[in-house]
């Protein structure tokens, strides 16, 4: 029997835009980095600080599809985030680090 071709939805750029702007914190993060860097949902949630390659604007994704590493580019806008979120969990961690070191 013959079936249509599916064919893939596609948000314009101001609903794309729209979708973006509604998220904050975390998940905002998240969402604009997959939608920058097409990093796939998996790929997005596991990634840490240190596959983070700000020199080279680059962001290195481990056991994705098929088990594989790949490189993929990080963007401008994705950089500034990223740095941003990055810089402040330093900040909590030094924040973190010193109240444990009083109460010892």
């Amino acid at each position: 029997m013959w079936r249509r071709p599916k064919v893939p939805v596609v948000l314009s750029r101001g609903e794309a835009q729209r979708l973006l702007a509604g998220r904050e914190g975390t998940p905002g993060l998240i969402a604009r980095l997959l939608y920058g860097t097409g990093l796939r949902l998996m790929e997005g949630l596991r990634l840490r600080v240190k596959d983070v390659d700000f020199a080279r604007n680059q962001i290195i994704v481990h056991d994705g599809k098929g088990f594989k590493d790949r490189v993929t580019m990080l963007t401008s806008i994705g950089t500034l985030i990223t740095a941003a979120t990055t810089d402040a969990l330093r900040k909590t961690r030094s924040k973190d680090a010193t109240i444990c070191v009083n109460i010892v």
